[in-house]
């Protein structure tokens, strides 16, 4: 059992050497918001009429994190880290009693997931979310089939607060309602685990009544998380997302399309056999924790699809697929399972075959390569288990292409980093306009602009940067001013071609130019 260890400690010990070699910095507009709401709550600031600042999690480990180790990247990255070390502690505390070969498969599954290795260093909400959620499965699993929680208060009270923390990091936590209202359902029919939830509804009702109560007397309104919502800026795009046509679109084919080009549903689908067999209605019996997580899988996937924004969700789905990050580890469970028995020839691969064939010709037409790195690769594997199933021998081979499959997508996740060089990138703004501090304007695009303001570590500097528009107010107000041009930032901002023609008739010297990062910097005249 303790040579075990070694792979999570392995896996922990990867995500953070990622960190160090592909990370990528920031998007510019919510995680740098975070930044700054985390170093105001350091400051003894709090904006009650900004939603995001009711995300009490994001926030507050972030100003934490802030006061140990200063503004930084490290300092902005290292909560997300930790949130996805305890997810992979607690995916291996599921399976630690299985063979080294479900581990691996498990684990891997989860941290080499390419969207949730891609946001396991970024200031966003999505990983805390993720964490809740599956704290939430982990303590009601182990309450049924392990060996922890099996005092009913405990379980209680530990899924009550873990139901909490995800209700204040992203109200999206309601997606895990519709599979906990089948298990109550289920455990009254079959009249089992009734103390648990006696508890389980005492513990949640209080926690949130408290919560409601601390809104209260912050702002004197109990609702005013949710009022700052239907008054924010989310408004467009939920309204748009309300409509008919959004939702045929959405059920029919985007979710799916979606979770299939960025590389969630991998987990799923090696699952999937276990619904396409004929003890499907075992599966739903939930007699092991195999099949508690499948059906907690099938329940959030079809949540997630049918769910319709209202006014008062402080997040959309189906724009990015990080609101999706909270399938992964729950996927990863079940398909450990059935890696493990289809490559020691316990179970047979036939339907797991056509499962991932008819997946990766769906991957074939939805844009990108992700048909190439990551289905046919997995189709390949799930064949060569088919033909090996006589040669036990062959089963650490597979564990090892699956291993080196799996690892694909990150490697060019790796070789996409290098070529942003965002440490370039930081190192020259810094070097170029922030160290120096001179009287000077520095216009650039809104991400450039946000960033800088952040490595100034929001405070004020005789540097100020100042968004391109501003050009012509700007004039007069320094002794010199610069225009800053950058490649990826203009990028993540939308502003590449508007800034080409703001840069036309301009008046004006290059100063400083980048082979690596591309960019350049000019001095109005």
């Amino acid at each position: 059992m303790k040579s075990k260890w070694i792979i999570p400690v392995f896996c922990v010990l990867m995500i953070f050497a990622y960190h160090f070699v592909a990370y990528t910095g920031h998007y510019g507009y919510d995680d740098l918001h975070y930044a700054k709401l985390a170093n105001d709550l350091n400051h003894g600031l709090f904006d009650f009429t900004d939603h995001y600042s009711y995300r009490w999690p994001v926030v507050v480990l972030t100003a934490l994190s802030y006061q140990l180790f200063g503004i930084n990247d490290f300092a902005s990255a290292l909560p997300a880290l930790l949130v996805l070390t305890t997810i992979i502690l607690l995916v291996f505390q599921v399976l630690k009693r299985e063979s080294v070969s479900v581990i691996v498969a498990g684990l891997s599954l989860v941290c080499l997931n390419p969207v949730m290795l891609l946001y396991s260093d970024k200031l966003m909400p999505d990983i805390y979310l993720a964490l809740a959620v599956f704290a939430v499965l982990y303590t009601i699993s182990q309450h049924r089939y392990g060996k922890m929680f099996r005092d009913p208060r405990m379980a209680a009270m530990v899924v009550a607060g873990a139901l909490l923390v995800g209700f204040m990091t992203k109200t999206l936590i309601v997606l895990l309602f519709p599979f906990l209202l089948f298990l109550f359902i289920s455990d009254i029919r079959k009249k089992q685990f009734m103390n648990f939830w006696k508890w389980g509804i005492g513990f949640t009702v209080a926690f949130f009544g408290i919560y409601f109560f601390v809104i209260f007397l912050l702002t004197g309104d109990p609702l005013m998380r949710f009022r700052t919502i239907a008054d924010g800026t989310l408004q467009g795009p939920l309204a748009e997302m309300q409509t008919v046509g959004f939702f045929i679109r959405q059920v029919s084919y985007r979710f799916f399309a979606l979770l299939t080009h960025e590389g969630i549903v991998p987990g799923f689908l090696l699952a999937l056999p276990l619904l396409i067999s004929k003890k499907w209605k075992d599966v739903f019996a939930m007699k092991d924790q195999c099949a508690f997580y499948m059906v907690a899988s099938v329940f959030l996937l079809i949540a997630a699809d049918i769910f319709v924004p209202g006014s008062f969700m402080d997040m959309y789905l189906s724009v990015s697929a990080r609101h999706y990050l909270f399938l992964v580890p729950v996927m990863a469970i079940p398909a450990a399972y059935i890696v493990g028995e289809v490559f020691s020839g316990v179970r047979n691969p036939l339907p797991g075959i056509a499962v991932m064939f008819v997946c990766a010709l769906i991957a074939v037409f939805l844009y990108g390569n992700s048909w190439a790195t990551t289905y046919f690769p997995l189709l390949v594997i799930l064949i060569l288990a088919a033909l090996s199933r006589n040669f036990k021998s062959t089963r650490r081979v597979f564990l090892v292409l699956l291993v080196l499959v799996l690892m694909i997508p990150p490697a060019i996740m790796v070789k996409r980093a290098n070529e942003i060089h965002y440490a370039g990138q930081r190192t020259i703004v810094m070097e170029e306009f922030i160290l120096p501090d001179s009287d000077c304007i520095v216009l650039t695009d809104d991400v450039q602009m946000r960033l800088a303001k952040y490595y100034q570590q929001f405070s004020a500097c005789r540097t100020e940067f100042h968004h391109f528009r501003e050009v012509v107010e700007m004039q007069g107000k320094a002794e010199s001013v610069f225009i800053l041009q950058n490649p990826y930032t203009l990028h993540l901002s939308g502003e590449k071609d508007i800034f080409q023609n703001f840069l036309k008739n301009k008046d004006m010297n290059r100063t400083f130019s980048d082979a690596n990062t591309k960019m350049v910097v000019f001095q109005l005249k």
